[in-house]
């Protein structure tokens, strides 16, 4: 199987990971990444605009707002550690994860010819006559046909940038080195770190004291601002792979979002008479979490015999209380 052969298979798996419909694409966790973080610093700025009570304290709910930040703060670390997860990239047991692609592309980087490149994507390798006849035809037109050159062109213009050379010397086993692509890797990963570990410690596992101190002093803790900066440099890394390796242009921004994402939140919360429901349910949990305390290993974790159980489909709890 000639290079051009084994690079069109590569793409295919590359695009696929990349671009492809399944949940776990790279396209789709990126994308709510950063619909999510869009969403939740436009509610972080809102804050400024709360009334002030006559102590000057923030009329706003304590718990709901908590709920808030670390619901973005756990769901956003998870995020970013799927993408830098260094795990198997690929097979029956492998993650799709940003730093799993970009080291199948670091592997296969001997592939990444200019010649392999033009003829696994089915292009002209010499667009240049191609291109003069299209200014000639389109003389008068109104208009230039792209048709036949200018992919062409293009991709020749990034392995010019990608192989570091100039125009007058291209040859056709220009490629990227897999040492610059390593080196892509090993930011991804330091940028990736802070959030990484911090996940780990303090998100998928409830670290002991001792094993928290094994972190980089830099990464006891976790400020938006470093989980904004890693965020960053994921972007970036998408955008390069998307516009050098595989789509010829950038992974683009925030997704536009088909609807108002900012509507009814000038309403309040919760209406006023959902208050007595709110408490009755804040009640069934209590008496809920209350009744496990009385089991006692002679019968099952759970034996049907539960308080919830017994509690009607519409939530209230039952009359036999």
């Amino acid at each position: 199987m000639s290079g051009a052969d084994l690079l069109k298979g590569k793409l295919k798996d590359w695009q696929e990971r990349f671009n492809g419909n399944d949940v776990h694409s790279i396209r789709l966790q990126v994308a709510t990444m950063l619909s999510r973080s869009a969403f939740y610093r436009s509610v972080n700025e809102s804050r400024k605009f709360l009334a002030e009570d006559e102590d000057g304290e923030k009329q706003a709910n304590g718990m709901l707002h908590r709920l808030i930040d670390e619901g973005y703060l756990t769901m956003h670390v998870a995020a970013i550690r799927r993408l830098v997860d260094r795990g198997q990239s690929s097979g029956p047991k492998g993650v799709n994860s940003l730093y799993g692609l970009v080291k199948d592309i670091k592997d296969s980087a001997a592939l990444l010819t200019r010649a392999n490149t033009l003829a696994a994507r089915e292009l002209e390798y010499d667009f240049e006559p191609i291109k003069e006849r299209a200014f000639e035809d389109g003389r008068g037109k109104g208009g230039v046909s792209r048709a036949g050159w200018f992919e062409s062109e293009w991709w020749h213009s990034a392995l010019d940038k990608l192989s570091g050379v100039i125009q007058p010397n291209r040859d056709p086993n220009d490629a990227p080195t897999s040492e610059s692509f390593e080196r892509l890797l090993e930011q991804l990963a330091l940028h990736g770190r802070n959030v990484q570990d911090y996940g780990d410690k303090h998100v998928a596992h409830a670290a002991l004291p001792e094993s928290r101190a094994t972190l980089h002093p830099e990464d006891q803790s976790l400020s938006l601002a470093k989980l904004w900066l890693a965020e960053r440099v994921v972007i970036r890394l998408v955008s390069f792979i998307s516009l050098y390796v595989l789509n010829g242009h950038s992974f683009g921004g925030v997704p536009i979002p088909q609807f108002d994402q900012f509507e009814h939140l000038e309403k309040p919360f919760v209406a006023s008479e959902a208050f007595d429901v709110m408490k009755k349910q804040w009640d069934l949990h209590s008496k809920e979490i209350r009744a496990c305390n009385d089991w006692f290993w002679d019968r099952p974790l759970a034996d049907g015999t539960d308080v919830w159980a017994e509690v009607p489909e519409d939530g209230t709890e039952s009359s036999s209380d």
